[in-house]
């Protein structure tokens, strides 16, 4: 595989990952809202996401540093469409007109 098919592969590998932390996220947060123990579902919320996290960036680590890059640009580019798309839904929650 070319340099440029794995740096595009590892950040696509990023972004997937970015797009399932976040999600996961999000719905942990949907749950323990209801719970009543909250702090059990991000415990363990947060275990399971840092360790597939972790284990895809070791996995991307074995490819070099330029790979782990690449991958981490990925998982930031899905942290920050997940920041504006949840941002967007919290201010039609609240009624925030949209920006011009």
């Amino acid at each position: 595989m070319s340099d440029a098919g794995l740096l595009a592969g590892c950040a696509l590998a990023g972004m997937a990952l970015g797009i399932a932390y976040f999600a996961g996220l999000w719905w942990t947060v949907r749950r323990a809202v209801a719970s009543e123990r909250p702090a059990a579902w991000f415990a363990a919320s947060f275990a399971v996401r840092a360790l597939l996290a972790g284990a895809v960036f070791w996995l991307v680590a074995r490819y070099g540093a330029a790979a782990v890059l690449s991958s981490l640009a990925g998982f930031v580019l899905a942290r920050v469409a997940a920041t504006r798309l949840v941002g967007r839904e919290h201010d039609r929650d609240v009624g925030i007109p949209p920006c011009t």
